[in-house]
């Protein structure tokens, strides 16, 4: 059954900025890349700072560590295929924003292995005595 009237489903978009506002797509590139840079500079001086990464968990940069190598073979299988390595120049974006997602994730795993490593746990943990402390101090049981 074929629809009549309007179609449905359809878009549409105004230019908000003035085009003397609106930056050119390279300048998006550009300012994606820097609006990224400044994200993950806290908690690497906040590590620094506490000289632990206690509290933190490390298998999300981990995860983005293998997108960024990933990302990098994806690019240099294609230009293998293409024969042209214009997929790491032609979208300085995604080359810059990947390059500064490793640079990061190289400098958390240094910080979470070799700089700061989790302490060794205490000896009663590791030998499995157990204590006899009550859990909760009996003078405050409720009757």
């Amino acid at each position: 059954m074929k629809r009549e009237g309007k179609q449905h489903g359809m878009v549409r978009t105004y230019r908000i900025l003035p085009p003397s506002l609106n930056p050119r797509p390279e300048a998006r590139q550009g300012a994606l890349s820097a609006i990224c840079i400044p994200s993950p500079i806290p908690q690497a001086k906040m590590n620094f700072t506490r000289k632990s990464t206690v509290g933190w968990s490390i298998g999300n940069i981990l995860l983005d560590f293998g997108g960024g190598l990933a990302n990098y073979l994806q690019m240099v299988i294609q230009s293998i295929d293409q024969n042209s390595w214009v997929n790491f120049y032609g979208n300085i974006g995604k080359t810059l924003l990947s390059l500064i997602s490793i640079f990061f994730d190289i400098l958390f795993m240094f910080q979470h292995y070799v700089l700061y490593p989790e302490k060794k746990a205490s000896k009663s943990v590791e030998t499995g005595e157990e204590s006899n402390e009550p859990l909760m101090d009996p003078s405050h049981e409720h009757v």
